[in-house]
């Protein structure tokens, strides 16, 4: 049904004749707009509730290519011990709990493979953006680093309770939220946002390790 949906470009047709109508919204209206924002999140649910295949080269792949798309100017260096080390040293860079094997950072659900998914949506649609996170905090001294893969994690772990992922519609809520349907890939989009907020937050508190939980 989401694949007819979008094939229909139903999104913006809702966006600009129902949301961005001459007519005011009514309850109703508002009610089934709420539902299907809903459900359009549910459909999260499974990849939140998926945990990473420490032993699944492809995901693997996902978190090398993380790597590749931060320090794409950084040439291999010969030999397996001088790679493995300059690779933990990148994971560590991009704020991995575990930068000798960051599989184990998404084993958790949730967030599970949301979180990663959410984190390669930035690395390639917002290049630019992934790139100033990274490489911002790669500069500050180590106390005042802001872990962008422990951070994205738990954004990701906060977004699916805020937004109630799995979550089945409740019958008298009519809260829905307009710029959920300004895009194709909003969930994406609005971790995107945030994530920069976070990091702007942390730099502008001047935070430290032991600030994360706030």
């Amino acid at each position: 049904m989401a694949s007819t949906l979008a094939q229909k470009h139903l999104r913006s047709i809702i966006l600009n004749h129902v949301i961005r109508g001459n007519r005011p919204i009514k309850a109703e209206m508002a009610h089934q707009l709420y539902v299907l924002q809903v459900l359009t999140f549910n459909l999260l649910e499974e990849r939140m509730m998926t945990k990473m295949d420490p032993n699944d080269q492809t995901q693997r792949d996902i978190i090398f290519e993380l790597r590749r798309i931060a320090f794409d100017g950084d040439t291999d260096p010969t030999g397996t011990e001088k790679r493995k080390a300059m690779y933990t040293k990148d994971y560590k860079m991009l704020g991995f709990t575990n930068p000798l094997n960051p599989a184990m950072d998404f084993t958790q659900t949730p967030p599970g493979m949301l979180a990663l998914d959410n984190m390669l949506y930035l690395a390639r649609v917002h290049q630019d953006t992934y790139i100033r996170i990274v490489l911002e905090n790669s500069s500050r001294e180590d106390k005042h680093e802001c872990p962008f893969g422990r951070c994205a994690i738990e954004l990701t772990r906060m977004l699916c309770e805020i937004l109630q992922v799995g979550e089945l519609p409740n019958e008298g809520c009519n809260d829905y939220h307009p710029m959920f349907f300004t895009h194709d890939r909003a969930w994406e989009e609005f971790f995107c946002v945030c994530i920069q907020l976070l990091n702007k937050t942390w730099k502008e508190m001047r935070a430290t390790a032991e600030d994360f939980n706030k």
